[in-house]
Formats: structure tokens, C-alpha cells, sequence
């Protein structure tokens, strides 16, 4: 039931840093964007390639997780992160 728990805060700091992002921009500062990062990623145990997509003002569109690697390498292919984009 603990881990229920600690599952459900994790799930619900994402949400909010995620809305949070959504509403302003993300690149108003370094801090916000670390923030958003660490909120998702703090606990993972491998090596995770995000694409954040953000509009001309900067406010985030779409994050995804392209790559999921090891726990110290994740392998990314220019040609695959610019079909994306």
C-alpha cells in the first residue's frame, strides 16, 4: 500500500509540473525546466531521451520519450528525432 502511495504523489508532482509547463512558457528559465525534467525523471533508472516540442513563444506543445536506454547510455539517431520534429 506504501508504494500504492508513493506512486500516486510521483504520478500527481508529474501532472502538476506538467500543467504547470503547459501553462508558461519553459524556457523562461533554466530552474523551470529543470524542474519539469526532475519531476518526470528523478526516479529512473535508466537513461531517457526527451523531444519537448515547444511553439514560437516557447510553451511546451508536446513531450515524449523517444529513447529508453541503459542505465548509463541512450542510443539517439539524429535522422529519427528530426522525423519526429
Amino acid at each position: 500500500m506504501a508504494v500504492d502511495t508513493l506512486l500516486g504523489v510521483r504520478e500527481a508532482a508529474v501532472r502538476l509540473a506538467r500543467e504547470e509547463a503547459m501553462a508558461q512558457p519553459v524556457l523562461s528559465g533554466w530552474q523551470q525546466l529543470l524542474d519539469y525534467c526532475r519531476a518526470d525523471m528523478a526516479r529512473k533508472h535508466t537513461e531517457h531521451f526527451r523531444l519537448l516540442f515547444l511553439d514560437k513563444r516557447n510553451q511546451l506543445i508536446h513531450d515524449e520519450v523517444h529513447q529508453v536506454g541503459t542505465v548509463d547510455h541512450a542510443p539517439v539517431y539524429p535522422r529519427e528525432v528530426m522525423r519526429r520534429a
